[in-house]
């Protein structure tokens, strides 16, 4: 195990740094933290890890995000001009 000096940052600024602990195997983690903390963290960290790739997903398909698209693809011909008009007109009204 190893010793990480981390900055705690709140508002842009540092506000502490604090040592963390960093672990070279599960075993070795389990070993100084326990089974049942070990597991908690892992499980949190797992959903969370779970939730922020459906927000980049949701993020990536925004209103804003496709008609940003459709401009694109348009500007270079990929996809006829009237058909990315027509889409984004279905579009704008999702924006607000």
């Amino acid at each position: 195990m190893t010793k990480k000096n981390v900055e705690v940052k709140a508002g842009g600024k540092t506000i502490a740094t604090i040592d963390v602990e960093v672990f070279d195997s599960i075993e070795e983690a389990v070993e100084s933290l326990g089974d049942a903390d070990v597991l908690s963290m892992i499980n949190r960290q797992r959903q969370s890890n779970l939730c922020n790739r459906v927000r980049a997903r949701s993020a990536a398909d925004s209103p804003a995000k496709q008609i940003s698209a459709l401009a694109r693809a348009a500007k270079r011909g990929e996809i006829p001009q009237s058909e990315a008009k027509r889409k984004i007109e279905e579009l704008l009204p999702l924006l607000s």
